[in-house]
């Protein structure tokens, strides 16, 4: 996005904050058309999350209403440009600007509104990011196969206990619906500081538990590891569960 002085008609871009990237699945990127966002608004918006589900777009421009940018208060011409990688006809990727869209907006700047569009704009990334974060996924394939065998001296139920109770209130509504364990030889992996002195063990064998949360009705899955802190001279504390793992939500109706 760049904006247009209209009184002197100088070309005037960004301080740098005037690109953003777009990461489209196959099936938007087969779409005919996009609505895509020029200002924030909390009661409408577009989620990109592309192939990763962990991508977030939101325009860039209300991170160009700066003094820089807007010396004064009027009129604007903005400018959208959409850019893509382009090819030869032998499939290798190309010089040149790549400008599959552009086309130009009147905008109205008033430093007053400033406040309330950076405000609006935090809102909206946070929605965004909680609505992600929160996006139904589907099922992994470990949810299919037979687990492999438990190698770290703990039964399947076992590891269902810790895990659950590695959350504050865990055992009142968490329900461990089925517990894949990862092949591996067992054993543990000594994490030391730069002084190579132990901080802390982990499992060579990696988890992945589904669970119903009976209380607000949800179904996810989510990675588990099993940690010891080290407790000097050679001896490491109890057993605990690692649930700093990506939490996943998915169908309740496909996880029976």
């Amino acid at each position: 996005m760049i904006l247009y002085d209209d009184e002197n008609q100088i070309l005037k871009y960004g301080n740098g904050n005037n690109l953003s990237y777009i990461a489209l699945s196959l099936e938007q990127a087969n779409l005919k058309s996009l609505d895509i966002d020029i200002m924030p608004h909390t009661m409408k918006f577009s989620v990109y999350s592309g192939i990763s589900g962990e991508g977030i777009f939101y325009s860039p421009f209300p991170n160009m209403h700066n003094q820089n940018n807007f010396p004064r208060n009027g009129s604007y011409k903005v400018g959208v440009f959409f850019n893509n990688k382009t090819k030869d006809d032998w499939g290798k990727e190309q010089e040149g600007d790549g400008i599959i869209y552009a086309n130009t907006f009147d905008y109205a700047f008033s430093a007053k509104d400033v406040p309330t569009i950076m405000s609006e704009q935090d809102a909206v990334y946070e929605m965004k990011k909680t609505g992600i974060a929160q996006a139904i996924k589907d099922l992994p394939g470990e949810w299919k196969l037979k687990s492999n065998a438990f190698t770290m001296g703990m039964t399947e139920q076992q590891i269902g206990d810790l895990y659950v109770n590695s959350y504050s209130g865990g055992v009142a509504v968490l329900k461990v619906v089925k517990v894949y364990a990862h092949q591996s030889s067992g054993g543990w992996t000594i994490q030391k500081n730069e002084f190579g002195i132990p901080l802390y063990r982990y499992s060579n064998q990696f988890y992945t538990l589904f669970v119903k949360n009976i209380e607000s009705n949800s179904c996810f899955f989510q990675r588990f590891s099993l940690r010891q802190q080290y407790n000097g001279g050679g001896t490491y504390d109890a057993i605990f569960g690692d649930i700093t793992y990506d939490v996943n939500f998915t169908d309740c109706s496909k996880m029976k």
